[in-house]
């Protein structure tokens, strides 16, 4: 079973945005508790 380039190229896409949106929050988390402290 041969999986498309595409449909390939779309997942490592979503999880590289997935990835970025995950550190973007924990940066915001990080910033935020430095802001109270």
């Amino acid at each position: 079973m041969k999986i498309p380039p595409a449909c390939l190229s779309n997942k490592r896409v979503l999880l590289y945005i997935a990835a970025a949106i995950l550190l973007l929050y924990s940066s915001m988390q990080n910033l935020g508790k430095q802001k109270i402290a």
